[in-house]
């Protein structure tokens, strides 16, 4: 599992980014909140990650703090809601 990631930041859009990490790119989702923290392509961004597994793939969803990630972890215990949905319910609410 991933747990954390410390690389050079190479793509950022408002869902998702691109860490270049000893040349393996690797695509996380990010909620707004995350996004917003980032900085310029080409310096070094930190993320706590969370490792999504499924049967079609593994996911990986960044984090600019590991209160943000908690929380993200506690929404995707709740019955009906999956990972996308928790990332659109943190993009709305500071995780603290």
């Amino acid at each position: 599992m991933i747990a954390r990631i410390n690389g050079t930041l190479v793509h950022k859009s408002p869902t998702s980014v691109i860490v270049d990490a000893h040349g393996v790119g690797y695509h996380l989702f990010v909620p707004l909140t995350t996004f917003y923290e980032l900085p310029d392509l080409g310096n070094t961004v930190i993320l706590h990650v969370h490792t999504h597994v499924k049967q079609e793939g593994i996911s990986l969803f960044g984090f600019h703090t590991a209160p943000e990630r908690d929380v993200f972890q506690l929404i995707i215990t709740v019955s009906g809601v999956g990972p996308k949905l928790a990332l659109n319910i943190l993009s709305g609410v500071s995780a603290g």
